[in-house]
């Protein structure tokens, strides 16, 4: 009889270790699905992400810039064909960053590019990877499964990408200067102040401007503020920019990412019209 209790209590016992395991590794699937980019999902979905355009914009607020995460975003702008990320704060803490966040960019993004080129409106820092790309041919480490179903979608080409580091400071100095030079070009060259179009200024802006030398206007802007304003994001590079509010950076997934550029594929641009 105190056996048979035995072997009863040792087979109670067993269960009960067996429902905690499965209750850990129910946790633990949840856990890596919300912080891991929901990746067993999406691999049955590859269908379903879109490509990331050639410019995007991440607006963020001065309490939530969290450099490893702004990192692991980047990746994704990059690892989805994106030639230029805009990294903008109103206050500057960002550019304030700016060395830190070069090197999170070595750890975190270059291992996808060919090259990386980081710049603040006084500063430019050129990344060279001399190592086989993730996501390309001639790599043959293991991949993540986010980067695999990621270069479903991407080129086979080497990438190259351009991050600006800004903030609500940068630019208007370069835009009273831009307007000094247009006015002289009406006094000295008999061109029309009506001549004087948004587009002869843009061109102007983009080619004297080091932070803008060479870089198309924003497609995308992910708007990571707690009420939705755009922080004072410099207007002149945002014409036909479509902002999309994304909540926190700290909650943003991969799941939320994709599904804001599957939200801009599905926008009908207008310009205007």
């Amino acid at each position: 009889m105190g056996r048979r209790e035995c072997s009863r209590t040792m087979l109670t016992l067993a269960l009960r270790c067996l429902h905690a395991l499965a209750l850990l590794l129910t946790a633990i699937v949840r856990f890596l699905q919300e912080h891991f980019d929901s990746a067993f999902e999406y691999l049955h979905r590859q269908d379903q992400v879109f490509s990331v355009p050639s410019h995007v914009g991440l607006i963020l607020g001065t309490h939530d810039i969290q450099l490893q995460k702004l990192a692991l975003v980047t990746r994704w702008c990059a690892l989805g064909g994106a030639n230029f990320v805009t990294i903008y704060d109103s206050k500057g803490v960002c550019v304030s960053l700016f060395d830190e966040i070069v090197k999170q960019t070595k750890m975190g993004v270059l291992d996808v590019c060919e090259s990386v080129t980081l710049r603040t409106f006084d500063r430019e820092v050129v990344l060279r990877n001399d190592k086989p790309l993730v996501g390309h041919k001639g790599d043959h480490n293991q991949r993540t499964q986010q980067e695999t179903f990621t270069q479903h979608h991407t080129t086979s080409e080497p990438r190259s990408v351009v991050i600006l580091v800004s903030s609500g400071r940068d630019g208007y100095g370069q835009l009273v200067s831009s307007a000094k030079r247009l006015a002289g070009e009406v006094r000295t060259s008999g061109i029309s102040s009506n001549d004087i179009t948004v587009e002869k200024v843009d061109a102007d802006m983009k080619k004297n401007s080091p932070l803008l030398r060479g870089v198309d206007d924003v497609d995308v802007a992910l708007v990571f503020l707690p009420l939705y304003h755009l922080g004072g994001f410099l207007p002149w590079n945002t014409r036909l920019t479509e902002f999309l509010r994304v909540g926190t950076l700290s909650n943003f997934s991969f799941e939320h990412f994709n599904k804001c550029m599957q939200r801009f594929g599905g926008i009908e641009q207008r310009f205007g019209k």
